[in-house]
């Protein structure tokens, strides 16, 4: 077996199940999800066999997912909402089967989550979703790490807000 296949197969064992619910949380729909998951593998094939060298695999790999996923929706006008897919699909981040006081607690944080604007949904979902380093994020995304750290931080503190009582 040659060190392509060897390190394909590594990274896919390692990395085919988060890659796949990064997708399907920000899509909601499982065989699209697949599908692009299967696009970020034959792109990395792709990449290894052209002898181009990778430096951070799991960052490579999401920064693909995430170009996909941003040509998806550029393409694909539909709107993605958190509790529709919690609902149609019935999507769960927290844990597999929540007992009804968790599963009330998962659609209140859905519901916050979704108020945030897509950059800082995205952030916050990359950070705690998918529990990616703040630097990680910042290769993904090509922007640098303290403009995440500050996106983390204004994300946090509108979901914060947005869980206070009003007066």
């Amino acid at each position: 077996m040659d060190d392509y296949t060897q390190q394909f197969e590594r990274l896919f064992a390692a990395y085919s199940d988060a890659i796949f619910r990064h997708l399907y949380f920000r899509l909601g729909h499982r065989e699209r999800a697949k599908e692009l998951t299967q696009e970020v593998f034959m792109r990395l094939w792709q990449h290894l066999i052209a002898e181009k060298a990778i430096t951070y695999e799991k960052a490579f790999l999401y920064k693909i997912a995430h170009n996909l996923f941003i040509n998806e929706i550029r393409t694909d006008k539909t709107s993605y909402s958190l509790d529709d897919m919690t609902e149609t699909v019935g999507y769960e981040v927290v844990e597999a089967s929540p007992g009804p006081q968790t599963q009330s607690e998962y659609r209140e944080i859905l519901r916050h989550l979704d108020i945030l604007s897509p950059p800082y949904r995205e952030v916050v979902v990359m950070r705690y979703v998918d529990g990616l380093p703040v630097k990680e994020i910042a290769t993904i995304l090509g922007e640098q790490e303290t403009n995440i750290s500050m996106r983390i931080s204004r994300a946090i503190k509108q979901l914060r807000y947005s869980y206070e009582p009003e007066s």
